[in-house]
């Protein structure tokens, strides 16, 4: 049996987060764009592949923005309809 088998190793790991990788970028997926301001609605959290690690709740990551670098999804996230 290996230790990682072992139920208390398992819990430690999931409390630890050691299972999750450690995020690269934020990637913005969700916006809108007002007149002066871009209201950010979702923020995905992803590893140094692109992986999604996990969605970010937008009070826990706005202190960590500056932290790591931040990509905006390339589709316009703009509600506002055209003619």
């Amino acid at each position: 049996m290996s230790i990682l088998d072992n139920e208390n190793v398992k819990e430690l790991i999931r409390i630890m987060d050691l299972a999750i990788p450690k995020p690269k970028y934020l990637l913005i997926d969700k916006y809108e764009c007002e007149e002066d301001a871009i209201v950010i609605k979702r923020i995905k959290v992803l590893d140094s592949s692109g992986n999604c690690i996990k969605f970010a709740k937008l009070k826990e990551v706005t202190p960590h923005l500056c932290k790591f670098p931040v990509i905006f999804d390339e589709r316009i996230q703009d509600t506002e309809k055209t003619d």
